[in-house]
């Protein structure tokens, strides 16, 4: 999490953050049942983790600018669903809802 200091330092400011990260698709695109548990916690940590960290370091600087734009971008999977028991679109959707 440095790229935030190193942003200011090089630009001057930070003033817009665009999450736009996604797991690979894969075996976490297998029936629930059948989807590893390390699987999950991979799609948890790319795409709800890494948003989180990437907020995280924005908005200290964005709020000693008193501005900033955050951007979280997910695929419509994150709003619609995906396929019967597919495990990775809940991320995505927790990702735009909640940060």
């Amino acid at each position: 999490m440095t790229g935030a200091p190193e942003t200011v330092d090089r630009f001057g400011r930070l003033d817009v953050l665009v999450n736009n990260a996604a797991a690979p698709q894969g075996d976490d695109r297998a029936d629930i049942e059948e989807v590893p548990v390390s699987t999950f916690d991979r799609i948890v940590a790319i795409n709800l983790r890494g948003t989180y960290l990437m907020c995280l370091a924005a908005v200290p600087v964005m709020r000693r600018q008193r501005y900033g734009r955050i951007i979280n971008i997910a695929s419509m999977a994150g709003v619609e669903g995906g396929a019967p028991a597919d495990s990775a679109p809940e991320t995505k959707g927790v990702a735009v809802s909640s940060m």
